[in-house]
C-alpha cells in the first residue's frame, strides 16, 4: 500500500469494522455485515500469508501488544483470523 493512503487506511478501518460488526448484530443487514467481515478477514489472511512467505517480522497489533513476533506470531494470526473467517462465512453464505 503506498505511504500516503497509510494514514486514511489506519483512521477508517476499525470503523468499517465496527460498522460490520454493528451490523451484524441488526438482523435486516446479518448477511452483508458477515460478508464485509469475510472479506476484510480474506484480505488479512492474504497479507500475512505473504508476509510470512516473504520472512517480513511484522505485527499487526490486532490483539495487544502481547502478539509473539516474527513468522511464528505470523501464523498464529492467519490461524486465529482463519478461525474468524469460517463463522463469517458462514453467515455470509448460508442460504
Amino acid at each position: 500500500m503506498p505511504q500516503y493512503f497509510t494514514g486514511l487506511f489506519a483512521l477508517t478501518l476499525p470503523m468499517v469494522e465496527a460498522l460490520s460488526a454493528l451490523m451484524v448484530l441488526a438482523t435486516p443487514w446479518r448477511r452483508e455485515g458477515a460478508l464485509a467481515m469475510f472479506l476484510m478477514l480474506s484480505v488479512f489472511i492474504a497479507a500475512l500469508t505473504y508476509a510470512a512467505a516473504k520472512g517480513l517480522h511484522i505485527s499487526c497489533g490486532c490483539f495487544g501488544e502481547g502478539e509473539a513476533e516474527g513468522t511464528a506470531g505470523l501464523v498464529k494470526t492467519i490461524l486465529r483470523d482463519i478461525a474468524l473467517l469460517i463463522p463469517s462465512g458462514f453467515l455470509a453464505f448460508k442460504d
